[in-house]
């Protein structure tokens, strides 16, 4: 793989070790952040929940650091079974000193909500943590549920100082670009609006959101791996052999 050039555009602290596992491998990886991961302001109304759904390791960190201990032993209190969007979502819940109770194999929302429509009864009390960006799949699976909560606990913000990533694009100057989230799709879009086309054939997105967020833009030759890392190091690796 030497001599191709692979652009990473995830926020700075996800997906660790995927731009030295490319390196490894004989890539040249340049990692730009289109997006960086803030904490959005929420309220809880009630504590007591049956199940509390996250789908992201920063809901699970901007969730817990945001109670303090007098609302974090109310929920504690409550005996709640959780639920994790892939195994890094289950490890980040288990720095808090909980275990989820279902966690799905391919961190995308419609494998974990195929899990927990077979575990969340009607009157089950659910709460789902979730970004501010998420769509309302796991809502509208979930839509049965007599009590069900969603509150947003963060937020993707476009970064500033993307000279060098605009450049590459421009001068077709690169071999694929990684995507994480639809918002880094849509941040890249508004900025090199004149030739986003030229991504297309080299875009490889994490899950189908991101994927489908692509092809709203008319970029349709898309490699798409799931959300867990060594999925994505060898969808990577495989675009280069079709």
């Amino acid at each position: 793989m030497k001599n191709k050039t692979i652009i990473l555009t995830h926020a700075k602290d996800s997906l660790e070790g995927l731009k030295e596992k490319l390196e490894i491998k004989g890539f040249n990886t340049i990692h730009i952040p289109l997006i960086s991961i803030q904490k959005n302001s929420f309220e809880l109304t009630q504590f007591s929940f049956d199940w509390i759904v996250f789908t992201s390791r920063y809901g699970v960190q901007y969730f817990f650091d945001e109670l303090n201990l007098e609302d974090f032993e109310k929920v504690k209190s409550a005996n709640p079974k959780f639920a994790c969007i892939g195994k890094y979502t289950a490890s980040k819940l288990e720095e808090y000193g909980f275990e989820a109770s279902v966690i799905s194999k391919v961190a995308i929302s419609n494998e974990l909500s195929k899990l927990l429509v077979n575990e969340i009864d009607k009157d089950n009390k659910v709460l789902l943590v979730l970004g501010k960006l998420a769509g309302d799949l796991l809502s509208n699976k979930l839509s049965y549920v007599d009590h069900l909560t969603r509150i947003d606990v963060y937020k993707n913000i476009k970064t500033d100082g993307n000279y060098q990533l605009l450049q590459l694009i421009k001068e077709n100057n690169f071999d694929r670009i990684v995507f994480a989230s639809p918002s880094a799709v849509k941040f890249l879009r508004e900025e090199a609006e004149g030739y986003f086309e030229n991504i297309n054939s080299k875009a490889v997105a994490i899950g189908q959101v991101t994927a489908k967020e692509l092809t709203n833009y008319n970029i349709n030759n898309i490699w798409i791996a799931n959300n867990e890392r060594d999925s994505l190091l060898e969808s990577i690796i495989r675009s280069f052999n079709k």
